[in-house]
């Protein structure tokens, strides 16, 4: 049986029941809690009996623990005759799903009532071919299609099967690039990713939320921050009116520029780059201060140079 969705807040382990149904039970409790969540999902009521021994036994867990779960906590309401049980977050949740659902599904009726109305308004009116004109609703479908080779047969079958293959478990038909090109950048996608996805295409279309995911992965968004990486960039679009890939385009040209033209100049860390200079002695014009000495100091001097020239003397044989 193909897998149901339904959405799942981020927070859930926040709620105030929750918190007590974790204190007593602490992960497991939190465990077996979306465990019934999911079960009430696949029934066609999103009720089910309170037979706590088989929802147990189908979830390897205590029938007692699972009928505290149940009942103690106030995260479940029963029917009038006390014989089962629901979810109102979760029913809540799903007539919200379920009413798009008739929508598009009345929508898609009326397309196709206009579109047998413009074929009967088209159809030559000829005396034996009033029979012709609107083919019987049960027959309609087996009318609706023109005679076709075996060729056309087989592609009209192909058809069928891609639209089998990308239909999401919840009714919806719509191509699943942007469910393929998640998958192919980060993995699998978990159940919350996935509804998420579901709802996103929905709201804006394929073509735009494949653009938005390509768009995280060029920034390198990791696998367990693109579901509220693309919440945050698509919340933002649904404020600024953005529908489009171009109009998504020229957003994320106008956000790289102004915050490359904002962004701070790198700054130069360590010690300045010494400075070179010529001393004043090397210099062409240099001149050498007058320095005033001491008799004190002349005497010392003669007397040196005097030693300087006896030392001399010696050395060439006069002295």
């Amino acid at each position: 049986m193909a897998s149901s969705y339904f959405s799942h807040d981020s927070n859930a382990r926040n709620d105030d029941k929750i918190i007590n149904l974790r204190m007593k039970y602490g992960m497991e409790g939190y465990g077996i809690y979306f465990c019934i969540i999911e079960r009430l999902r696949e029934e066609p009521s999103y009720t089910a009996k309170k037979d706590y021994n088989a929802i147990g036994f189908d979830l390897h867990a205590d029938a007692e623990k699972v009928r505290n779960v149940v009942e103690s906590f106030g995260l479940f309401a029963f029917t009038d005759d006390g014989e089962c049980f629901y979810s109102e977050s979760l029913n809540d949740r799903m007539a919200h799903m379920d009413g798009k659902r008739t929508k598009r599904s009345e929508a898609g009726k009326k397309g196709a009532a206009k579109r047998w109305d413009s074929k009967a308004m088209a159809m030559p009116t000829k005396p034996d071919s009033n029979a012709m004109a609107m083919p019987p609703s049960e027959d309609s479908k087996a009318m609706a299609m023109p005679t076709e080779t075996d060729g056309n047969k087989t592609k009209l079958n192909k058809t069928k099967e891609n639209k089998t293959k990308d239909s999401l478990s919840d009714g919806r038909v719509h191509e699943k690039s942007a469910f393929n090109r998640w998958q192919e950048i980060w993995g699998f996608p978990n159940a919350v990713a996935q509804q998420d996805l579901a709802n996103w295409v929905d709201e804006f279309g394929d073509e735009l939320v494949m653009w938005v995911i390509d768009y995280a992965a060029r920034r390198a968004v990791k696998a367990k921050a693109a579901d509220k990486y693309l919440d945050r960039v698509l919340t933002q679009y649904r404020e600024q009116g953005i529908k489009t890939v171009e109009q998504a385009e020229a957003e994320a040209k106008d956000h790289e520029q102004t915050a490359k033209a904002n962004a701070p100049r790198p700054q130069r860390y360590g010690k300045q780059a010494r400075q070179e200079t010529t001393p004043d002695w090397a210099k062409p014009d240099y001149q050498a201060p007058d320095v005033q000495t001491t008799d004190d100091q002349q005497e010392e001097i003669q007397a040196r140079l005097a030693a300087l020239k006896q030392l001399e003397g010696a050395k060439n044989g006069t002295a």
